[in-house]
């Protein structure tokens, strides 16, 4: 019964996403494409038992934004692991990702300040928004896959030897410290 709940409400979501980029409303579409992405890499995170994805009921969670989170994933695909050899997921794909998610937020962001400019940017907007639309269906084929994998296999998922990284010649960002030290303690203390 839980997964078709699930299911019903994924397909919704996708239903009135592809509404608002049918009907113009690009910028709500944005901000819901951006919503699902995110909540999609929280839940691949969650699978792949990811530091930063067991501290998400604490406060240092929201210091790592989308973008390192992505990054994470995508120094796992270098890992070139059992998990993601079906993936579509790419390093390029991800890559397009984060310049997707950069371009939503400079018009999220800068809506005010553009507001005199809104229409003109009519068409980037929609352009943006049908993107977004296909990186939240990738994300969400990609999570699919994986707890599709989980439960065959779930021992790839315990026993992955995957590191988290979140890029490979740059220091872990404070955030992803704290994560790894809270993560730590909580799996000794055997509070997950």
């Amino acid at each position: 019964m839980e997964k078709i709940k699930q299911k019903e409400i994924h397909a919704k979501h996708f239903d009135k996403t592809k509404e608002a980029v049918e009907n113009g409303y690009y910028l709500e579409a944005m901000v819901l494409e951006y919503s699902y992405i995110e909540a999609r890499v929280n839940k691949i995170m969650n699978l792949l038992n990811m530091p930063c994805a067991i501290v998400q009921n604490h406060e240092v969670y929201r210091d790592i934004g989308l973008n390192a989170k992505l990054g994470c994933i995508q120094q796992f695909l270098k890992q070139d692991q059992l998990l993601f050899e079906k993936s579509k997921l790419t390093n390029k794909l991800i890559n397009d990702i984060k310049k997707w998610c950069h371009k939503r937020n400079e018009r999220i962001h800068n809506l005010y300040k553009d507001l005199d400019k809104y229409e003109s940017l009519i068409q980037k907007n929609k352009e943006i928004a049908e993107d977004g639309y296909k990186y939240a269906q990738l994300m969400s084929e990609e999570s699919n896959r994986l707890k599709r994998l989980n439960n065959r296999k779930p021992e790839l998922f315990k026993n992955h030897n995957l590191k988290c990284s979140n890029g490979q010649n740059k220091e872990l960002k404070a955030s992803c410290i704290n994560a790894n030290i809270i993560a730590k303690g909580l799996i000794s203390n055997n509070e997950l």
